[in-house]
């Protein structure tokens, strides 16, 4: 059904123009690209650091925190329920530091890139570019 949707409203050559024109007029805003993005400090990192791993921990029901993290922060779970949160808040960020890694980051959009590619042309993970340009070029 979506195919059949996308194949008769989108995909239309009468609509492709409009729909070409209206997407680039929401990546390129005024025909330009955007400002250059402003690098943050060290201190404003950290608290970016901080927000994410905030707002990833508050997406995890509060049982499924208790089970990962365990129950309270001091020894038999006697400390405050605020210690509690700050400790996973702390293993969080924790976490989130395998991303400072910039080999690590260079290798995983390398994988999303290619992932994308073999899905837009299968043909793709069964041989290289340079086979099937010259399978297709002749």
């Amino acid at each position: 059904m979506l195919s059949h949707a996308i194949h008769t409203y989108i995909l239309q050559s009468s609509h492709l123009p409009t729909l070409l024109r209206t997407i680039r007029g929401a990546i390129f805003p005024s025909n330009t690209l955007g400002p250059p993005r402003i690098i943050p400090s060290a201190a404003e990192a950290l608290l970016i650091r901080r927000r994410c791993a905030e707002t990833l921990l508050s997406l995890v029901p509060v049982n499924v925190q208790h089970v990962y993290f365990g129950t309270g922060s001091g020894m038999f779970g006697m400390g405050s329920v605020e210690e509690g949160r700050e400790k996973r808040v702390k293993e969080v960020e924790e976490f989130l530091n395998v991303f400072d890694d910039n080999y690590c980051n260079k290798h995983l959009m390398y994988g999303i890139v290619e992932l994308i590619l073999v899905r837009l042309v299968p043909e793709l993970s069964e041989r290289g570019v340079e086979d099937l340009r010259d399978e297709r070029l002749g």
